[in-house]
């Protein structure tokens, strides 16, 4: 049983690690009503004399082709080769619930750069990928570019998308083995 605050997945026999405080993505909502005029932001002269921040990404990660609406979706990106071989330090990670068998995440604030996205489909509340005596995943899961491995998860670069500063989305479809 993974110590409390650790999410796992086993992909393979590979387990990725999900630290709770690094939880930082939000499930994708539909925005409020705005009672029928735009939201307008006004300059302040602090603003106006502050220097400028580097320019962020907002990525919004959609899953598709999962088979029911069971279970909890585990999302998190990944920033170089080491941290997505290890499973253990994702740049960010959430967890969603499915709906109309996809699931939608946002991660807001992401600095620019190439990133890998992972995901799996936690039907039995065991916070882990299971497999079965082989290694062979029992649950859906999926990269991004929807990139596969041989004997086990792609590498960094087969699943690694450059993503620009502003709103980038990424679409993935569940792999069941």
């Amino acid at each position: 049983m993974p110590r409390a605050g650790r999410l796992f997945l086993v992909l393979c026999a590979c387990p990725i690690a999900m630290p709770a405080s690094r939880l930082t993505a939000e499930p994708s909502r539909p925005p409020p009503p705005d009672a029928g005029r735009p939201a307008q932001a006004t300059p302040s002269a602090a603003a106006a004399s502050a220097p400028a921040s580097p320019a962020r990404s907002i990525v919004t990660v959609r899953i598709q082709g999962l088979r029911d609406d069971r279970g909890t979706i585990f999302v998190a990106l990944y920033d170089n080769r080491r941290a997505f071989a290890d499973k253990k330090r994702q740049r960010f990670g959430t967890t969603v619930r499915p709906r109309n068998r996809g699931a939608a995440v946002v991660f807001n604030n992401v600095p620019p750069g190439k990133y890998a996205v992972a995901f799996f489909q936690d039907l039995n509340g065991n916070q882990k990928l299971d497999t079965n005596l082989f290694g062979v995943p029992k649950e859906g899961f999926g990269f991004s570019r929807d990139a596969m491995g041989k004997l086990g998860p792609p590498s960094f670069e087969a699943a690694a998308l450059d993503i620009p500063a502003g709103p980038v989305s990424v679409v993935m479809t569940a792999k069941y083995l």
